[in-house]
């Protein structure tokens, strides 16, 4: 355990931290005036307030690999190419798990889609709903994540499902970002887009955004200057 804390440890070092503040421990930050931009990159992205077991982190990372490669099989599976699922599935058969592909032959239709339909009653449930975007200045239907793990549950739930495009319009596509204000992740509306629709969030990108421009416009007269005097 001591040596997957380490490999844990630096990779929540060089990444970012696996779990989030809840939204009232937010907004009681918010709300008792500790909210400032740079600290809170800082506290959540670096100091970290709050803690999660090694043992968790595991047990959600095992979770993750096993449903992402049941659902890559599953895909193939349904697209009639068995061989890749074979190929797929082959890392979980060796742990010693039931083998879904040598079962799927021998299913009839009506089995196979019901051992489909249990499997993706196995996957943790994501609380969908209407946000507010600043960035598109519209309400989109998107999930709330808190972690690492939602965010890719969700991307593997878009990508196996034909009609992902119906539940946002990101083109079909999935992209998480992780907010530059307040460090929790959030689903892109554009590729550039940096910061999420948090209103606190869109001020302070809005703020950086007009102190980088008046630092540029200033260096431009000062280049523009010297390059008149040396002239």
């Amino acid at each position: 355990m001591a040596e997957s804390a380490e490999v844990i440890c630096a990779w929540c070092a060089e990444h970012i931290h696996p779990y989030y503040f809840e939204e009232d421990e937010l907004m009681r930050y918010e709300s008792s005036g500790f909210f400032q931009a740079r600290q809170m990159e800082f506290d959540i992205n670096v100091l970290n307030y709050f803690s999660f077991s090694c043992d968790k982190m595991l047990k959600d990372m095992n979770r993750l690999y096993v449903s992402t490669i049941t659902a890559f099989s599953y895909k193939h599976l349904m697209e009639g190419n068995t061989g890749k699922a074979k190929e797929q599935y082959a890392p979980l058969v060796q742990t010693g798990v039931a083998d879904i592909c040598t079962e799927w032959q021998n299913k009839s239709e009506s089995e196979r889609a019901e051992a489909v339909d249990k499997f993706l009653h196995s996957l943790p449930a994501l609380k969908m709903g209407a946000q507010y975007s600043t960035e598109m200045k519209n309400v989109l239907f998107l999930p709330y994540v808190k972690s690492v793990f939602d965010s890719a549950y969700y991307a593997l739930t878009r990508f196996i499902s034909v009609d992902a495009g119906a539940t946002s319009d990101t083109g079909g596509k999935t992209s998480i970002g992780v907010c530059k204000a307040c460090g929790c992740i959030f689903v892109k509306n554009g590729n550039r887009q940096s910061y999420c629709d948090n209103v606190q969030c869109q001020s302070i990108r809005n703020s950086r955004k007009a102190n980088n421009y008046y630092h540029r416009k200033k260096q431009q007269e000062i280049d523009d200057f010297i390059e008149d005097v040396l002239s």
